[in-house]
């Protein structure tokens, strides 16, 4: 196809890094322009965003789409480079798409025909100084924010509740009317209110959240464990891939301490980490807090959720048989239930034992052998990590020798990467789980131990502050009892 017989053409605009709207807008006019002086019809495909990859514009994936139909006979772009800077995934998917519709590329200095050797020669060329330039610039900005974060000077759009941006020194100060809003929201997650309580509290008091709108239970987990509270500066936390952008593991983000006034302590956080991790874990109902054992119940044969529930013919609640399915074929846990009572009878006599261990350990100055044993298998889920990574490493080296396609590739690799991520919040845990055990004072264990103590043999209190207080010091409560014929075995296990 001629450029003389180009009748039906698509203009698409995309915003480069640093770009203003202005540059956007002189840009559409000076297409516009060559579309009038040629008679070219034309429909408009304009980025709102500015993607690296295909993945993150969804104009370019609609264009794609309709190229791939030979909708057009051409498309406009100001340079050939504004079609992608990706990766050679993402620039080969460009190429073959236009090159098999035998649609033409058409910038005010030339017309591409990517079926023409010299025209794919120059495309290919023209694209990998693209990526050249892409990389140097994106590697000058990642150099820049460092360099601003080792400063303590923070470079993002808009920083995090409760913080504000100073304007002559560029850093965080805290906002003081935003300040005594998110201790109330730390404060609340420590004596074991959900992410939903605290939202709904809000909301109830009018407290607007960030945006100035309603308090969503996601908002309030997010800034809970947002590590910019403890004093950081996080640079590097999040890459750009063709699949998106997605967050890196730990080991590659660079973090700058001490850069502006925490807001809550590194105890505080260690503590709201393992709490938010259990409630994320327990169904909903649970969440609430409505029976005494709420999202501390397990079995103690499958390690699923067990339940309770109210018998009219009882004066007491019951506790549920475990129906988990333990194998692939559907066959049930034989896990049969019992009585509250007996659980709550069992948790007061291991609390005074508890009591006992800690007072004991204090007087010797010990240490606390489950500080042990979390160390032995941070070791391991290390180890289960490198074999992830080394596995991610040789799914890389099959793709570039050719053994895997593009799509088998794709699929591979998004499946390893998930079960990496997986892994490393494993570890995460485990690891804030050993830093709480060993940062947390004795002292402060034997404290709310004898709170706990005094609640479970008070009879006026709730079913839902009774709950409270077995999550400050309760990370779980395992029954097990395989028949009527068996003894029934409860173990606690403290924070």
């Amino acid at each position: 196809m001629k450029p003389k017989d180009i009748r039906f053409v698509a203009i698409y605009l995309r915003k480069s890094r640093g770009d203003e709207q202005t540059a956007l807008d002189k840009h559409r006019t000076e297409l516009r322009k060559m579309c009038e002086e040629n008679d070219w019809q034309y429909i408009e495909f304009a980025e709102l965003e500015s993607g690296d990859s295909i993945a993150g514009r969804p104009k370019m994936q609609e264009l794609l789409k309709e190229i791939e139909k030979e909708t057009f006979d051409a498309v406009l772009v100001v340079e050939y480079d504004r079609l992608g800077r990706g990766d050679k995934v993402d620039q080969a998917t460009i190429e073959q798409t236009f090159s098999k519709s035998g649609t033409l590329i058409i910038t005010p200095q030339k017309v591409y025909d990517l079926n023409n050797e010299s025209d794919m020669m120059l495309a290919d060329f023209q694209g990998m100084m693209a990526r050249f330039e892409y990389k140097q610039i994106r590697k000058r900005m990642m150099q820049g924010k460092k360099r601003a974060a080792l400063m303590g000077r923070w470079t993002s759009s808009k920083p995090p509740f409760p913080y504000k941006v100073d304007p002559e020194t560029k850093k965080l100060i805290i906002d003081e009317a935003k300040y005594p809003i998110y201790r109330m929201m730390v404060e609340k997650c420590l004596e074991g209110f959900t992410t939903e309580e605290i939202a709904w509290d809000f909301n109830k008091k009018g407290i607007l959240s960030p945006s100035n709108k309603m308090w969503s239970s996601m908002t309030v987990y997010r800034l809970l464990l947002n590590e910019i509270h403890l004093g950081h500066i996080i640079v590097n936390k999040r890459v750009t891939t063709s699949d998106g952008i997605r967050e890196q593991s730990r080991d590659k983000w660079t973090i700058v301490h001490n850069c502006h006034k925490p807001v809550k302590s590194e105890l505080e956080h260690e503590k709201i980490k393992i709490l938010l991790n259990r409630t994320k874990k327990t169904p909903t109902a649970a969440r609430k807090g409505s029976t005494i054992f709420s999202g501390l119940l397990r079995c103690g044969l499958c390690g699923g959720a067990m339940y309770t529930m109210k018998r009219s013919n009882r004066p007491h609640d019951s506790i549920k048989p475990c129906y988990h399915s333990v194998d692939h074929f559907g066959t049930r846990c034989v896990n049969k239930g019992g009585q509250v009572t007996d659980v709550l009878k069992e948790v007061q006599k291991q609390v005074n034992d508890m009591m006992e261990q800690i007072t004991e350990r204090i007087k010797k100055g010990g240490t606390d052998e489950k500080a042990e044993k979390f160390l032995q298998l941070i070791q391991v889920k290390l180890d289960e990590i490198k074999k992830q990574e080394h596995a991610i490493e040789r799914i890389d080296e099959a793709y570039e020798d050719g053994t895997y396609t593009k799509e088998k590739y794709l699929a591979r690799m998004k499946k390893a990467e998930e079960k990496l991520q997986k892994l490393e919040d494993e570890y995460s845990l485990l690891k804030s789980e050993y830093e709480f055990l060993t940062n947390t004072k004795d002292e402060d264990r034997l404290h709310r131990l004898n709170i706990l103590l005094e609640d479970l043999k008070s009879t006026t209190i709730s079913n839902h502050d009774l709950n409270r207080s077995l999550r400050m010091s309760v990370s779980e409560i395992l029954w097990s009892r395989r028949s009527e014929n068996h003894n029934t075995r409860i173990l606690v296990n403290f924070l």
